[in-house]
């Protein structure tokens, strides 16, 4: 099993905010680079407590990244100057640029503002199609627990712990690792799946769906809606070894 938990491979989330933005007309493409795991890091650390990090996308000095807290969330835009990464738009639950007008007044040039934008925007449909393809991929290998996989939002953060509980499908069949990922702490439990519910030492969760908000999974420190693809942004070395001793993965089953 090929165990991909660096920061610098990380799957992307997609942002949980109702705004839709447009897609702009690119003038002249730029190469998308993956963020280092060093770059990473230091933009996290510019907005940890903001809410559950989506997509970062870093284009020469410039990167752009979504944050969400409960079913908002927007955009923070970052600059690197002498090495170091400053915010130089967004702040929490605050206004954030929509259009790339908006970043050029702040400094961003008109091609790489655009395709911040767009990358932001296009990834929508492209973690949908992530998701579930996993999904069905370990439904194959791992039935029970397929519905339950992936990185969910805590609706009921900041009055619950949790910001951030993900769901890792296990090498051992009706078991799944659950992390959960909160301002002062992350912790690695495994779960067994028993028909629509997980238990594990400390909760229990129960997956319901409803025609308003699709899968949902509720315990009693949680309410959890609007799973994307597992990613490890949060989650440090501890975390991410916990993970493999516990036959946990994100890649595909063999």
């Amino acid at each position: 099993m090929n165990y991909k938990f660096l920061l610098s491979s990380l799957v992307s989330l997609v942002t949980l905010t109702t705004i839709s933005l447009p897609i702009y007309a690119q003038p002249k493409p730029y190469k998308f680079q993956l963020a280092s795991p060093d770059d990473v890091s230091a933009i996290i650390n510019l907005v940890r407590g903001w809410g559950a990090v989506s997509e970062v996308v870093v284009i020469n000095d410039y990167a752009i990244l979504n944050y969400f807290y409960g079913q908002n969330g927007g955009n923070v835009t970052f600059r690197r100057q002498n090495n170091r990464w400053k915010i130089i738009d967004g702040r929490r639950q605050g206004e954030f640029c929509f259009d790339p007008d908006c970043l050029v007044g702040k400094g961003v040039p008109r091609n790489i503002a655009t395709q911040l934008l767009n990358r932001i925007e296009t990834s929508r449909d492209r973690h949908e199609q992530e998701l579930q393809s996993f999904r069905q991929a370990w439904s194959k290998a791992n039935r029970s627990v397929a519905p339950f996989l992936g990185y969910w939002p805590n609706q009921l953060w900041p009055n619950a712990a949790e910001i951030t509980i993900s769901i890792w499908p296990s090498t051992t069949a009706g078991r799944v690792c659950v992390v959960g990922i909160s301002e002062r702490e992350q912790y690695v439990e495994v779960g067994r799946v028993s028909g629509r519910r997980i238990d594990t030492p400390r909760n229990s969760f129960e997956l319901t769906d409803s025609f308003q908000t699709g899968d949902s999974i509720s315990s009693s420190n949680a309410y959890l809606i609007g799973a994307q693809p597992l990613n490890t942004l949060y989650f440090n070395a501890q975390t991410q070894q916990e993970l493999r001793g516990s036959g946990c993965t994100n890649s595909l089953p063999k």
